[in-house]
């Protein structure tokens, strides 16, 4: 019994095809290290720019505007 599943062991790898040569074929075409992002992950990434950048106009200019201080601010003219 054994000797027969040995021998079809032996005449399935002789009638196998040979192994790529080069590496595992699951991995052909991979690029190693950082990939690039996806469409979806540079839309969002823009849109939270746009909105950072929104919220730094809004803080800059209200800072910097005078009609927007309290008018309890005391005043520093003499």
């Amino acid at each position: 019994m054994k000797d027969v599943r040995r021998q079809d062991a032996k005449e399935r790898k002789e009638a196998a095809p040979a192994p790529i040569s080069g590496g595992d074929p699951d991995l052909e075409g991979m690029i190693a290290g950082p990939q690039p992002l996806n469409e979806w992950q540079v839309e969002g990434l823009a849109a939270i720019a746009a909105e950072e950048a929104e919220e730094e106009e809004g803080e800059g200019t209200a800072a910097a505007d005078p009609s927007t201080l309290p008018s309890s601010a005391p005043s520093t003219s003499g």
